[in-house]
């Protein structure tokens, strides 16, 4: 592995690590600057997490610790990738077994969960919330909204991709309808429940109320981990927290 091609390689894993979601927030990892290190060996990538607190939820840091790890196999180039939790209560264990690519429930058997589940709930209300950035999109555009839902997804794409912030919408919103296994081919209806069912006019204003509602929550909480991070990270007198340079040692 050539030296100067790590412009290359950092710009392939910050990339992928762009595709790696806090599963409460729907933000990634690189927005909310949870990247606390980054290196590189002969192929071999380790990737250092900070969470706004030592006690953030075990379970919620081994998601976007297993999503890390998978992103980064996926780059072609990489032979191995290490995933290091930094200052948690439950580092050692997450750390080893990330490592190991244990489950969840193997790691923490006294208290497995159902985390298929829990990706199914935070995904959906992720679904909501980026509705909701595309309505208020639309709207701004002059679209009148409640006239036009359910709308379909070849005329959603067709309002949306007109300007980048609208195609990033697009992806974002198209791509997560599909994870969640929503119709969503040309005539198929855009604005919908998690379920598929379209949105229609006598339901809408307590449709918009649900996704006002479930994205304001959203925001508080990603205000509130960005805050504790900077408390964490950034006491006075002391840089901001940025990710370390690329290291190849080839």
């Amino acid at each position: 592995m050539n030296i100067l091609d790590n412009d290359r390689y950092l710009a392939d894993i910050r990339k992928a690590l762009d595709t790696v979601y806090d599963p409460e927030l729907d933000q990634s990892i690189s927005e909310l600057d949870f990247v606390k290190g980054i290196s590189i060996n002969q192929g071999r990538v380790c990737v250092t997490l900070g969470l706004p607190t030592y006690w953030c939820s075990p379970n919620f840091a081994f998601i976007m610790m297993e999503d890390i790890d998978q992103a980064l196999s996926s780059l072609p180039w990489v032979k191995q990738v290490r995933v290091i939790l930094d200052d948690h209560e439950s580092s050692t264990r997450l750390n080893a077994g990330i490592a190991e690519h244990k489950t969840f429930p193997e790691i923490f058997s006294e208290s497995p969960g159902d985390l298929e589940k829990l990706r199914r709930t935070f995904a959906e209300k992720a679904f909501y919330a980026r509705q909701k950035y595309i309505v208020d999109l639309l709207t701004r555009d002059g679209l009148n909204v409640a006239d036009w839902i359910p709308g379909n997804w070849k005329e959603l794409k067709r309002h949306l991709t007109t300007s980048r912030e609208g195609q990033q919408l697009w992806d974002r919103y198209y791509l997560l309808a599909q994870k969640l296994g929503i119709a969503s081919g040309d005539h198929d209806p855009a604005i919908t429940g998690t379920s598929g069912k379209a949105v229609t006019g006598e339901m809408w204003e307590r449709h918009f109320h649900q996704l006002r509602l479930i994205t304001l929550n959203m925001e508080s909480n990603a205000h509130i981990c960005r805050g504790l991070l900077r408390v964490r990270y950034q006491p006075e007198g002391r840089s901001p927290l940025v990710s370390l340079p690329l290291v190849d040692q080839s």
